[in-house]
């Protein structure tokens, strides 16, 4: 039998065989790049905040109904010290669905310069105009809070 004919392959058989003997040479003559491992994200820790100007101007300053919550299980989900967008509480957590996450806002009359920060969400029927603040007290202190309509400037 000829060898010819043994070897008789089209040119795209042809190319695949000597890529992949190409690839076995290179794969066995050098050594393999490091391999990026699996980050777990959910352990890091933040440095800090940065600091922030107390002489600005609000940029927005409305009428807005004041709420209060706690972690409690029937006031939360199965997650009662987690927020919306996965941060522990903290005092000068708020909840509001219409501000973005991050929004920095001021309650005056209540108080003073004491800064809050939007880090949580409330329940959907829950719309614009409506603030949750988070506070760290039992359940009947949470209540007695009650309802107040209050000015909050933005920031």
């Amino acid at each position: 039998m000829r060898y010819s004919k043994l070897f008789k392959f089209t040119f795209p058989y042809k190319l695949a065989i000597i890529l992949a003997l190409i690839s076995i040479v290179f794969d066995s003559s050098f050594p393999r790049l490091a391999q990026a491992q699996g980050a777990d994200l959910s352990n890091l820790e933040t440095i800090g905040q940065l600091p922030l100007a107390n002489d600005r101007e609000a940029t927005r300053t409305i009428k807005v109904v004041l709420t209060a919550y706690s972690s409690t299980p029937n006031q939360t989900d199965s997650t009662p010290f987690i927020t919306a967008n996965n941060k522990q509480v903290y005092d000068g957590l708020i909840a509001a669905n219409w501000l973005k996450f991050g929004t920095r806002v001021k309650f005056p009359e209540l108080f003073g310069d004491k800064i809050f920060t939007v880090n949580d969400r409330m329940h959907s029927r829950f719309g614009r105009g409506r603030v949750d603040l988070w506070l760290d007290l039992p359940l009947d202190e949470v209540k007695a809070f009650g309802v107040k309509r209050v000015v909050m400037e933005m920031y």
